[in-house]
């Protein structure tokens, strides 16, 4: 499917922060590499139902592969973090981000403009958009971890000191675009990573309409709009946001979308671990539908067609789980095994109910 601009600007977009998995945190009694997490087991009645899910299981293969050395990285904590709601885990992470935050100011804030924003190197006096904006997606995953470790939250007001700052200097109304600048904040040429601002929740409700609308105008845009979809990193992210909105059809099209154009095993297997890793993430939440939250103890399954489907040796929240989904001819019935309390959060048809899943029951029903 074509993304068409109209799709969303007849979405009413809120633009808050979109959740980037974190929620209140348990102490996880168990410390698990990734590729265990993700060694769980996954049936469908029907494939036909699950378009390329060969390739997603292909990938998860590949990320469950001991054999393969994967360097440290923050993103893969926060795809465990999920599973186990592990606060050590989280607070490792946090060391990171205040890391990735402080290399930032270092090497391209700049306190010699008018504007004291980012430029993509100090050393020159013209404001970068794209600069800005990464650095606030650093402070948002400080001020969000925050809350959650119960430390101060002076990040956040930082971080909305910067996305108010960016609105102001970037941002050319008569155009309807966000531009770099110049050392006295003049706009001096179109920034077309401005899509950005769409999955950051950098740019107001306003700025988003307008920006969807110049989609038709300027065909660099468009096509600066469709590479940004094409990118695993960058999709991943706008995902998230237009599921922060409950956009869960969206999503989804979008998702398998890419996965029709980029699934061929060759080109899975070109991609760096963190790469197939956010394809897994993807495929799992937007396809399969499954999207755990282990920090609040909740598990969301997204039906988006008669899918029958089983899952067993799943991680979730210091707890091996078991979980089946069957429709029969009025309902749909859950069998669920757990050795600890959890929520479940099924969306079926434009509706969703929460289950409380107890030890002592195996039988829910939708």
């Amino acid at each position: 499917m074509k993304l068409h601009k109209k799709q969303f600007i007849n979405y009413s977009f809120v633009l808050i922060f979109f959740s980037l998995f974190l929620s209140s945190c348990v102490t996880s009694q168990k410390t698990l590499e990734l590729s265990e997490i993700l060694d769980f087991n996954l049936e469908v009645e029907d494939k036909s139902k699950f378009e390329f899910f060969d390739t997603f299981l292909s990938i998860k293969e590949c990320l469950t592969d001991n054999s393969v050395s994967t360097k440290y990285d923050s993103g893969i904590e926060f795809e465990k973090f999920r599973f186990t709601g592990d606060r050590v885990a989280l607070r490792a992470v946090f060391k990171d981000f205040q890391r990735e935050y402080q290399r930032s100011n270092l090497r391209y804030k700049s306190d010699n403009s008018v504007h004291k924003l980012y430029n993509c190197d100090k050393s020159k006096v013209s404001g970068s958009f794209s600069q800005s904006v990464e650095a606030f997606s650093h402070l948002y995953r400080l001020a969000y971890s925050s809350i959650y470790l119960d430390y101060d939250n002076s990040y956040r007001e930082i971080a909305l000191d910067l996305k108010n700052e960016i609105q102001k200097w970037f941002w050319d109304d008569y155009n309807g675009l966000f531009y770099d600048i110049d050392h006295f904040g003049i706009p001096v040429h179109r920034n077309y990573e401005l899509v950005h601002a769409l999955a950051l929740g950098v740019a107001s409700d306003y700025q988003i309409r307008r920006i969807l609308e110049n989609l038709d105008k300027d065909q660099q845009l468009e096509e600066a709009f469709s590479n940004f979809l094409k990118d695993d990193k960058s999709l991943y992210y706008f995902v998230k946001f237009l599921n922060s909105k409950e956009h869960y059809y969206l999503a989804h099209n979008l998702v398998a979308d890419y996965f029709r154009e980029n699934s061929t095993q060759a080109a899975i297997q070109s991609l760096d671990y963190n790469s197939q890793l956010r394809l897994f993430a993807l495929y799992l939440e937007n396809v399969i539908g499954l999207e755990p939250d282990a920090g609040n103890k909740v598990l969301k399954l997204k039906l988006f067609d008669k899918q029958t489907l089983a899952i067993s040796k799943l991680y979730f929240a210091d707890n091996y789980i078991e979980l089946q989904v069957k429709f029969t001819a009025d309902r749909i019935q859950l069998d669920v095994r757990s050795s600890s309390q959890f929520y479940l959060n099924l969306f079926y048809n434009g509706k969703n109910k929460i289950f409380n899943i107890t030890p002592d029951t195996t039988s829910y029903f939708f």
